[in-house]
């Protein structure tokens, strides 16, 4: 399963918008209103002997809200949480949203 279905997969019960890199604004859509998710992927290959035989993708995913939001935080963890992760939280006082970033890491088998 390709790394963004898994996210979105993954992701699913905390219902509110998120997007790949960023939300672009189109005619009928506008971008949306806090909060809202967004993440970005780095991916590496393994394997031996000439071969790749599994996919490593290293997640940054990043909660936007305009105040602290321990229960959407709670979702997200909860979702997230077969995983190993770090937590930071920040402040963006320019834009008025409050940021938690979380980063962890999957792993996908390629071959057999």
């Amino acid at each position: 399963m390709p790394a963004n279905k898994h996210l979105e997969s993954l992701l699913s019960n905390v219902n509110i918008p998120l997007a790949h890199r960023r939300f672009k604004a189109y005619k009928n859509k506008p971008l949306p209103d806090p909060p809202y998710m967004i993440y970005v992927t780095d991916e590496s290959f393994r394997g031996g002997d000439d071969e790749i035989f599994y996919k490593q993708v290293d997640v940054i995913l990043e909660l936007y809200t305009q105040l602290p939001s321990p229960a959407l935080e709670l979702l997200i963890e909860t979702a997230i949480s077969e995983y190993e992760f770090e937590k930071s939280e920040d402040e963006l006082e320019k834009e008025s949203l409050y940021v938690v970033t979380y980063e962890f890491t999957f792993y996908e088998k390629l071959r057999r």
